[in-house]
């Protein structure tokens, strides 16, 4: 995995729920599918074999709850704004956002626990 290509990923996957946010015919099933952590190609990765290396260090488990956060969160503002609930879309705008930044930063402290170990094991 390389964590810089997740990071972009994530980032596009978040413009894609900005994109949904414009569209008032969102159904059920697209808001389910956005709810759901495992269906992005992180949320598959963070569950996979693939990931094992990175399960020793404390951020792993911290990114796979920040993971699910972010997309319950996505869910939540998507369903506010088809409500009209403004007062909950803004609340969970400020969270979504806040929840995104977490996910980088476990993302970011991951590849610096790995680039560190490839530094010792090349010592």
């Amino acid at each position: 995995m390389n964590i810089d290509q997740e990071i972009l990923k994530h980032l596009e996957w978040i413009e894609s729920i900005v994109a949904l946010l414009g569209n008032e015919a969102v159904g059920d099933d697209e808001i389910e599918a956005v709810s759901q952590h495992d269906r992005c190609e992180l949320g598959r990765w963070l569950e996979s074999d693939e990931s094992a290396r990175y399960r020793e260090h404390a951020e792993f488990e911290q990114l796979k709850q920040s993971h699910k956060t972010f997309h319950a969160m996505a869910g939540e503002l998507i369903s506010a704004l088809q409500s009209g609930n403004e007062n909950e879309a803004v609340a969970s705008q400020k969270m979504f956002i806040a929840i995104s930044q977490e996910v980088i930063a476990y993302l970011s402290s991951l590849r610096a626990h790995v680039d560190g170990e490839g530094k010792s094991e090349s010592a």
